[in-house]
């Protein structure tokens, strides 16, 4: 699993580094920072099926072309730029992403403004954000859910794993699901159980985060979840959801309740970064299975 992992980075790598030299010069697109997202990137990743996203910042891309028109005229440029790549197969177009196959490994490419701090971020949805485009800025956290995942304990990071070993089996790619609570809410969900039921540091820590998480999920209609990591709430209490919420620690717009949900075709993409439709229904129904020992 680790050597298909590692392949896997080295050759992502070498695609983020092509961006970097000559998305300029090609197609005028200034490369500040490119971010590997998703599973891969959070350091969660299983065998068999873990997601590889690539964010590129940009400073040629302001926020307020996105309120305007989305990210049309970035994707467009990007699929000329990948057109020219021989190894490259373009396999969907999306509003934010653009998905392709590079040597075997799928990819989602996303392109986002390059935000001088969070807190620019931050104070351009509060200032200048309707409420009802406030998802099509979620992408643009991407470094910073990185950067969470990263702090996390070990452990914490085995965990998730687990869970996503079991969500695998209960939700088959290769069938229609409902339900199927995608990978970042169920990483933030191992994470906060992990936190409150004490299992640092505690020779029975696969049985008690199990146990809070099948609680949590069980209960799910009165969960009020958040962490002061990137932000503090008293901060930016007009972004943040109403309840039931989950609230992603690195974008206080975006509460993982509603977004953390999807189904999908059999074989599709789960992907993080597209809405989801909050229904518990499956997930509730399923959790009594999980065991994380």
């Amino acid at each position: 699993m680790e050597r298909t992992q590692q392949k896997a980075r080295e050759n992502i790598d070498l695609l983020a580094d092509y961006f970097k030299n000559n998305l300029q010069r090609e197609q005028g697109i200034v490369v500040s920072e490119v971010i590997k997202g998703g599973s891969l990137g959070h350091g969660t990743a299983v065998n068999g099926e873990f997601d590889i996203d690539l964010v590129i910042y940009s400073q040629t891309v302001s926020g307020d072309e996105v309120l305007r028109n989305g990210y049309k005229k970035w994707l467009d440029k990007l699929v000329n730029f990948l057109d020219r790549l021989t190894e490259v197969t373009i396999t969907k177009r999306t509003r934010w992403s653009i998905q392709f196959t590079f040597r075997s490994i799928e990819v989602d490419l996303l392109i986002s403004p390059n935000w001088s701090s969070k807190q620019q971020f931050f104070d351009y949805l509060k200032d200048d954000v309707p409420q009802s485009r406030f998802y099509d800025f979620s992408l643009c956290a991407s470094k910073w859910q990185v950067q969470f995942f990263k702090q996390q304990p070990n452990q914490v990071k085995d965990f998730v794993r687990k869970a996503k070993e079991w969500r695998n089996g209960v939700w088959p790619k290769d069938r229609d699901t409902a339900g199927r609570p995608k990978s970042y809410l169920l990483g933030l969900l191992v994470a906060y159980a992990y936190e409150e039921s004490g299992a640092e540091g505690t020779r029975d820590a696969a049985a008690r985060t199990t146990r809070k998480l099948r609680s949590l999920v069980e209960n799910h209609q009165t969960l009020d979840i958040w962490w002061e990591y990137h932000y503090m709430r008293r901060d930016y209490p007009s972004l943040l959801p109403s309840r039931p919420r989950i609230v992603d620690p690195a974008n206080p717009t975006n509460n993982l309740y509603e977004t953390g949900i999807a189904g999908k075709k059999a074989n599709d993409r789960s992907r993080d970064y597209e809405p989801g439709d909050g229904n518990w229904a499956g997930f509730a129904g399923n959790v009594h299975t999980l065991d994380l020992s």
